[in-house]
């Protein structure tokens, strides 16, 4: 019997939620929906974080009509893509020749600009030139060239500015690929998550305390803030991601798995 094979990318998925925990490790949770055959079906979901541990992931929530048979996790694909460097290559390549264009634009008003101190001298010196009307159209030359000038370097900023927030926005590579082998009792689709411990993920409290007014008195309430900073460098997008915060440590969860049975004989 073949099996149909069901190709994935995560970051076409929703990520759902994020719980981090003390211990530098953050449970993911990702939700899929896809259309099953009959019989035995093989996920293989791409664009999963390389600092994902091998025998965290789980899937849940199939239903009644599919059930799973094996999952597995291969972090060790040397010929595999780096979503990293691919991510937005198309909308990098564009800006990065926007960008030249800019600079080209800006050295030839430059030039201009440079060069009609020269071209003011040379025609002051001819007979018959109206110095007013000489001076009109230098000033007039020289305040558009510098305006010019001053254009460009706003748009080469904000480019650059835009280049940088696309190649600093998913750090970390996502090279590891979940295989998963479902057997459904018929043609059906099926919703479900997917969870794995990713590493690479921290979180630090910090109070913001107000006990003044905005005029700087004192305040006759005093309002106590329990805040977060959270730094991760998994190579995945967590945009719009319920985040949970837990002090518990996730070498718990490493528990969580089917317990062996020994044989028994009589």
């Amino acid at each position: 019997m073949t099996s149909k094979i069901i190709s994935l990318n995560a970051s076409q998925h929703a990520l759902k939620a994020v719980t981090i925990f003390h211990s530098s490790t953050a449970q993911l949770t990702r939700t899929f929906t896809v259309d099953l055959k009959g019989g035995s079906n093989v996920l293989e979901i791409a664009g999963i974080s390389s600092q994902v541990d091998k025998e965290s992931p789980r899937i849940y929530g199939l239903g009644t009509d599919a059930r799973v048979f094996d999952v597995s996790c291969n972090t060790k694909l040397g010929n595999a893509p780096h979503q990293n460097n691919t991510k937005n290559a198309a909308l990098i390549k564009k800006l990065e020749a926007k960008r030249k264009l800019l600079h080209a634009e800006r050295d030839v008003r430059q030039t201009e600009f440079d060069l009609l101190d020269d071209a003011a001298r040379a025609l002051a010196q001819e007979k018959g030139t109206s110095f007013d009307s000489l001076m009109d159209t230098f000033v007039a030359r020289k305040r558009n060239a510098m305006a010019t000038v001053i254009e460009m370097d706003e748009q080469i900023e904000e480019v650059d500015r835009e280049l940088w927030l696309l190649n600093n926005s998913h750090k970390g590579e996502t090279a590891a690929v979940v295989t998963a082998t479902l057997l459904a009792k018929r043609d059906c689709k099926v919703e479900f998550q997917l969870t794995y411990l990713v590493t690479g993920v921290t979180w630090q409290p910090y109070y913001d305390l107000h006990a003044t007014t905005s005029e700087g008195k004192p305040s006759s309430d005093v309002s106590l803030h329990y805040c977060a900073n959270i730094t991760q460098s998994t190579g995945e997008d967590w945009t719009n991601t319920i985040l949970t915060l837990s002090t518990a440590n996730s070498h718990a969860l490493h528990s969580l798995t089917v317990p062996k049975v020994d044989p028994l004989r009589l």
